[in-house]
């Protein structure tokens, strides 16, 4: 018997079935058609037996689906007409249609068991199957399984979703949202996008960026919101961003900067350059090159500074270190080496300014330290009264200052008697040592005057009168045992200096008197050993007579060889 079939509704059309709890995709496709023979009669009314197949060319070439075909019992009515649902017994796979071009081809089986291929026919979509390819504006579903969009991705994780391209999702509820060669392999770990990076922890998180790390697979938690070559280890650590830091301590935390390391537990650094906080609850806010290894320590920022004690502190400035417990350490090349040292140092030093035991307070400042004043003259400058306590007596010295024309120091045992030992007067430029006998050294500065015994001296030092303890002096002799010196030679060419110096008579220009001696600078270039000069090196101002002698020792002796010489060659000569 020759057969004819019209085959209809082979479009590749999935219609949906609701349940309460979700809607969810059949795996089968609805075709009918018609059977009749060669003149186009209808069949008899029957139960005929049906085999499909899907193929990728229209004759010959590879099956699809399914592996031998799907054979099915259809009923055809007196027209002749039929419906089936293919993937009945051999459920249908989106990998059957990962290609546009599938031909069906149906086997009829007759009551005599004879065979009777059709033509194969062009599985074809349904109109708005188009919208498959642009899904827009979609609602009211909902995905039951993981999600895979783009190329070349690996996505193994339950329930996971994967976008981009060449991304891969390990980890159960994992997501990489986008980017390129991105990897989540943690459990409800997510990558919002970027290149190469890893989320390995379970809830770990990587934001963007490119080559991030997030956790590792025991430590989870952590997150990388961006940057690059960052890697955030530790259990709940945090990155902010930046390049090539490490986060590796619980907690720890690193806001940005560039290759900056936190080990620490509960540390942070807010940024910077190659920054370090290896102790446990650091701080290292900034700078560069900074380190912070004790407990509790910070540093502000600055470069190159280190904080190593527990409790230490460096605010800021270059090259300073606080080494010690609750040491603090502040401006250039300050070290607090000792338990509650604090040591600030300006920016004229050249060298450390290191402290030498514990509880100092060290300053140095070439400008000056003021006190209630913000211009001071000299290294310390007090606008204000300063006292010193002994015990439980506050009276036992005090500096104070005074109105114009009155004292303006005291140094005094009590300052509300005359039993003090030392003031200075300001409007007369003076110093007085006095006891409660009377005065026992004044110092006119003004007028260039001491006084010993003397209340206001009249010569450039004057002893009290009558006094039973006038000086009494054998002779002026200045220090020169061997002990304290060192590298000792002979005099060279002791008579040739002499020879090139010159006594001179000369009057003085301040009051005229004639005298003699020699001139500081001629000696200067003879023997600058005993020439002092002024601070601009070149101005001579004095020279020390006394140490001539030795000079003059060895020139006699040198000539006293010539002479004894010179006589021994006469008598030699003698007839």
């Amino acid at each position: 018997m020759r057969l004819r079939m019209i085959v209809t509704g082979c479009a590749c059309i999935f219609a949906l079935t609701c349940s309460a709890a979700h809607s969810a995709v059949p795996t089968s496709i609805t075709v009918q058609g018609k059977l009749t023979d060669v003149s186009g009669n209808p069949l008899p009314a029957g139960i005929k037996k049906l085999t499909f197949r899907i193929f990728d060319q229209s004759s010959g070439g590879s099956e699809i689906w399914p592996g031998g075909g799907e054979a099915q019992n259809v009923t055809t009515g007196i027209d002749g007409l039929w419906i089936a649902q293919l993937g009945v017994f051999q459920p249908l796979t989106d990998a059957v249609f990962a290609d546009t071009v599938r031909w069906l081809e149906i086997t009829v089986v007759d009551s005599l068991n004879s065979e009777t291929t059709m033509p194969r026919v062009r599985l074809v979509t349904g109109p708005y199957a188009f919208r498959v390819a642009t899904v827009d504006g979609a609602s009211g579903g909902t995905i039951t399984s993981k999600v895979s969009i783009g190329l070349g991705h690996t996505n193994t994780g339950t329930n996971a979703f994967v976008a981009g391209e060449n991304n891969a999702v390990l980890g159960n509820w994992a997501v990489v949202s986008g980017g390129h060669s991105d990897t989540a392999s943690g459990m409800s770990s997510a990558i919002g996008g970027g290149e190469s990076n890893v989320a390995k922890g379970d809830w770990s998180f990587v934001g963007g960026g490119q080559g991030n790390t997030a956790g590792t697979a025991v430590d989870g938690g952590s997150t990388v919101t961006g940057g690059a070559g960052n890697s955030a280890t530790g259990n709940l650590t945090t990155i902010g961003g930046g390049e090539f830091n490490n986060a590796s301590g619980f907690a720890t935390t690193i806001a940005g900067g560039s290759y900056c390391v936190v080990s620490g537990f509960e540390s942070t650094v807010g940024g910077g350059f190659g920054n370090a906080a290896e102790g446990s609850y650091v701080t290292v806010a900034g700078g560069d090159f900074n380190f912070a290894s004790g407990s509790y320590s910070s540093i502000g920022g600055g470069r190159y500074d280190t904080a190593t004690g527990v409790w230490a502190t460096v605010p800021g400035g270059g090259g300073n270190k606080a080494a010690g417990y609750f040491s603090l350490a502040a401006g250039k090349r300050a070290k607090a080496l000792h338990h509650g040292s604090f040591v600030w140092a300006d920016s004229a030093g050249s060298d450390d300014f290191v402290s030498t035991g514990i509880d100092q307070f060290l300053v140095r400042a070439a400008g000056g330290l003021g006190v209630n004043t913000n211009a001071p003259y000299e290294d310390l400058s007090i606008n204000g009264t300063l006292g010193f306590k002994n015990g439980n007596d506050p009276e036992v010295f005090m500096f104070e200052s005074g109105t114009a024309n009155a004292d303006r120091m005291i140094i005094a045992h009590n300052p509300s008697n005359t039993d003090w030992g030392l003031k200075y007067r300001d409007f007369e430029d003076e110093f007085i040592f006095q006891s409660s006998g009377g005065t026992a050294l004044d110092v006119d500065l003004s007028n260039h005057r001491i006084g010993v015994g003397v209340s206001d001296p009249q010569n450039i030092i004057q002893v009290q009168q009558t006094s039973p303890t006038d000086p009494v002096a054998d002779a002026w002799t200045e220090y020169s045992s061997r002990r304290w010196k060192t590298n000792i030679t002979e005099i060279v060419d002791p008579l040739a200096k002499v020879q090139r110096l010159r006594g001179v008579t000369y009057d003085w220009k301040a009051d005229g008197k004639h005298d003699i001696g020699l001139i500081a600078e001629e000696v200067g270039e003879v023997i600058p050993e005993v020439v002092a000069y002024e601070e601009n090196g070149i101005d001579a101002k004095s020279v020390d007579y006394a140490r001539l002698t030795a000079l003059l020792i060895e020139a006699v002796k040198e000539q006293q060889k010539r002479i004894e010489a010179l006589e021994k060659k006469l008598e030699q000569s003698t007839p």
